[in-house]
């Protein structure tokens, strides 16, 4: 499970108590009618579900790919920042050649963000463990 799914639960669980106590005040106000209360909180419930499928088609897609990825080697032929920071670490515009077993080596464009502590230990020319999709060897995670 990704990180910030975990932290993220507690969302839908806002959500859905919102959403009850916004139609049991719609009750309370205009009984034996619907009211806008009424509707709200079958929003904020309809927003829990969306948020929680959500939830589930991340993890599931990442479980996945983390399951049928092939391991494999890239050597980087140039590296280059494309002035792009997340949580202020760089991100990093690869060219490598990357080596599947069974498969010709291919080059590849690739952009991930980079701890700035290993950006020095990722030199031009070094071979770098990849895990590629086998269904899209264009996506492609840096191990």
């Amino acid at each position: 499970m990704l990180w910030w799914t975990r932290r993220f639960w507690i969302t839908p669980v806002v959500f859905i108590f919102v959403g009850i106590l916004l139609i049991g005040l719609g009750f309370v106000t205009v009984p034996n009618g619907q009211t806008f209360l009424m509707y709200l909180g079958g929003f904020f419930i309809f927003c829990a579900l969306l948020i929680v499928a959500f939830f589930v088609l991340v993890n599931r897609t990442e479980d996945n790919f983390e399951k049928n990825a092939i391991r494999g080697e890239a050597i980087i032929l140039s590296r280059e920042q494309t002035g792009i920071y997340l949580n202020n670490q760089p991100q990093v515009r690869f060219q490598l050649t990357v080596s599947l077993p069974g498969e010709e080596p291919y080059q590849i464009e690739h952009k991930e963000v980079v701890k700035l502590l290993d950006l020095g230990s990722i030199s031009v020319g070094a071979t770098i463990q990849v895990l590629v999709d086998p269904r899209n060897k264009k996506k492609m995670k840096i191990v």
